[in-house]
């Protein structure tokens, strides 16, 4: 069992003819798991492991070794003079000490060596399983195809390459589904807060939410140097509507309110129900001109929406407040809700149907 040189390729493996498919974040270095592109073997690791002579082969070996070594030695005493009973008694002491000889060179520092090398391979073995091993597989298994422990040694390497692909398989696959259900687990939780934030009804943002919003906003423009500018809004005789066509209908009418508002504002304006017939749009960046028109757009077109047709009542209208964050020195969202509260009953006092600036109620 010998090592192979520096330079020449290495026989390949069943395992080594099909490597993993793939590269994974976190799979150790290709020499580890590809021997045939390994370094030049480290020089501890060089020691030749050869083939063991079979047995078959030293015991005739043994056997025709002593008798030749015995007949010669009865042949010389005979040459010599020597009678032939005392030259075989002669003989037999020198070819015990001949087969003794033999039997050392031939199959006790053989098997020895054998051991030894045995011994060397099962470290090897070990050596593989390790996590800190720095050689590939080919440099800690490599063998001579005619060593006695070549098939255990081509199994080992089959099954340790297998259980590392395996091994990385299973991490790749592991992953993508921690990454699958920790998507799907940000994606629920995203839908569930937003769900927590939104009124059911109109699908405005809720108290909650809207509150949330309006700080953020505030924040930002207070950053940014921007103004915001705050509407209140209240549908106009809401309740006799709710009491002379049902609930169902002064439902219908919020859900046309808030359709009305959400496709007159931006991506970046802020709309939410706080209660009731209590509306609130928050417009990022925009003047007191700005949003005097944005709330009379609302007011026409929700005076002229379609769900107000054919009732035994009048269809309520829109009465809106306006406070400006700077222009009217808000000094937070509690505040700028204050003031367009009091522009909007200011709105209701004036007859309703109408927008009214904070500073001109004040």
């Amino acid at each position: 069992m010998r090592l192979v040189e520096a330079g020449s390729p290495s026989p390949p493996s069943p395992a080594a003819a099909a490597p993993p498919d793939g590269p994974a974040p976190d799979r150790p270095p290709r020499d580890r798991l590809f021997p045939e592109e390994t370094s030049t073997p480290p020089p501890h690791l060089k020691e030749r492991l050869r083939p063991a002579m079979a047995p078959v082969a030293r015991a005739s070996l043994l056997a025709v070794g002593v008798a030749g070594a015995t007949g010669l030695t009865v042949l010389t005493f005979a040459s010599s003079g020597l009678p032939a009973r005392l030259s075989v008694i002669l003989a037999l002491p020198v070819g015990f000490v001949l087969g003794f000889l033999f039997s050392m060179v031939l199959i006790v520092l053989p098997e020895a060596r054998a051991a030894r090398h045995r011994l060397h391979l099962i470290d090897r073995i070990r050596a593989v399983a390790r996590a800190d091993r720095d050689e590939g597989f080919d440099i800690l298994l490599a063998f001579d195809e005619q060593h006695e422990l070549a098939h255990l040694a081509r199994e080992v390497h089959q099954v340790v390459r297998s259980t590392h692909s395996d091994r990385l398989e299973s991490a790749r696959v592991r992953r993508e589904m921690e990454a699958q259900v920790e998507r799907r687990l940000q994606a629920r939780t995203s839908e569930l807060r937003a769900l927590s934030l939104t009124d059911d009804l109109t699908g405005l943002a809720n108290r909650r939410g809207f509150e949330q919003g309006l700080a953020a906003l505030v924040a930002r423009a207070s950053r940014e140097g921007r103004e915001v500018a705050l509407l209140a809004l209240d549908l106009d005789h809401f309740k006799r509507l709710n009491d002379t066509c049902g609930h169902h209908k002064g439902d219908e009418a919020l859900q046309a309110a808030a359709e009305v508002i959400l496709a007159n504002v931006r991506a970046g304006d802020l709309a939410g129900r706080i209660g009731g017939d209590e509306l609130f749009v928050a417009l990022y960046a925009s003047d007191g001109p700005a949003a005097e028109r944005v709330a009379g757009r609302l007011i026409e077109l929700f005076r002229a929406h379609p769900s107000g047709i054919g009732l035994p009542v009048p269809w309520p209208g829109l009465s809106v407040g306006i406070a400006l964050l700077r222009a009217d020195s808000a000094s937070g969202p509690d505040h700028l809700k204050q003031l367009a509260d009091a522009a909007l009953y200011a709105s209701k006092r004036s007859g309703r149907g109408r927008v009214t600036r904070a500073r001109r109620a004040a």
